[in-house]
């Protein structure tokens, strides 16, 4: 069954390379960008609308949508990380409802800084394709979870590869 088949590639390969379907990478997330949370996307032709107003078609009301979007690092190499509406819920392990009402409740930039407070600084594993373009890589995650790591151990790690006693 392909569509569950996926590929573990190093991020600086993906980054590298040509664009790619099936792969699993990991990072680092470096950055949340603000316009995390719930969206509207263009009736026709699904692209994120701005102000009301698709690229490619005018004005439109828009579908609601929820993403994430990030950046991850593997310490040599970044790149854009886009994770969907299921990879995002179930990443938060929340319901769109809870994200709309939490954003009209404390606004977008309060949600967004909950994000950063939640996910900055940690190991992320995301499924999907990736993108690779003259503008850089981009993941398209469907599927993404937070690897708990054991802090003593990762300083230890670095104290043997830096040869700190």
């Amino acid at each position: 069954d392909l569509s569950n088949h996926v590929v573990d590639v190093p991020l600086t390969e993906l980054v590298n390379g040509s664009s790619r379907v099936g792969i699993s990478t990991q990072g680092v997330v470096a950055s949340v960008r603000e316009d995390c949370g719930i969206i509207m996307r263009c009736t026709q032709c699904r692209r994120v609308l701005r102000d009301g107003n698709c690229n490619q078609h005018g004005d439109d009301e828009g579908n609601q949508d929820v993403r994430l979007r990030l950046v991850i690092d593997d310490g040599m190499s970044t790149s854009s990380l886009l994770i969907n509406k299921e990879a995002t819920l179930n990443l938060l392990n929340t319901t769109e409802e809870k994200i709309k009402a939490e954003i009209d409740s404390d606004g977008q930039i309060e949600f967004v800084q909950r994000l950063r407070g939640k996910l900055l600084g940690r190991l992320v594993i995301a499924s999907g394709r990736t993108i690779v373009d003259e503008q850089g890589a981009m993941i398209l995650a469907d599927k993404t979870e937070l690897v708990e790591q054991d802090p003593g151990l990762i300083s230890t790690e670095i104290r043997a590869q830096w040869g700190v006693q």
